[in-house]
């Protein structure tokens, strides 16, 4: 068997739904105010504001519940609320390795995303670098563990 070095990185992890660089699909595109359709009877004074005159300049997200659409507050999403990572590992996230990085300090949410790939969230009042390098020694640490049971005894 050979020994591998046990690596683990991170990055901060983009919110796929809410990411400011990725367009987001809002319902303003589909809103017509039927106020603002001109009628070519109609003075452009007597018509009012315009749909781009009231609607919001930044566009505003939603997700479709059982309730039909629901604006999601800038404060309400996860990569506002949470200070989120992704980790990756050259060694399996086995439950172990799972229990290690839960009993972190400083780990407020984790999600296996692959054998080899999780998700956390560092708490807000933690200092995010001493949590993500007690994770890596905790993977290490439980990764090394798990390798000397494997070695045959001599």
């Amino acid at each position: 068997m050979i020994n591998m070095k046990t690596i683990v990185l991170f990055e901060k992890w983009r919110d796929p739904f809410f990411d400011e660089e990725a367009p987001v699909p809002h319902m303003n595109d589909a809103m017509v105010d039927p106020d603002t359709i001109i009628d070519e009877d109609l003075d452009i004074e007597d018509q009012g504001p315009t749909v781009d005159e009231i609607a919001p300049k930044k566009p505003v997200p939603f997700i479709i519940t059982s309730f039909g659409p629901m604006s999601v507050p800038e404060y309400s999403q996860p990569s506002k609320v949470f200070n989120f990572w992704t980790g990756h590992s050259n060694v399996v996230i086995s439950r172990k390795v799972q229990s290690a990085i839960v009993n972190t300090a400083g780990v407020e949410t984790f999600n296996p995303l692959s054998p080899y790939r999780f998700r956390v969230g560092v708490g807000k009042l933690f200092k995010e670098g001493v949590v993500l390098r007690n994770i890596r020694k905790a993977i290490v640490k439980e990764a090394k563990l798990s390798n000397d049971k494997k070695l045959p005894q001599v």
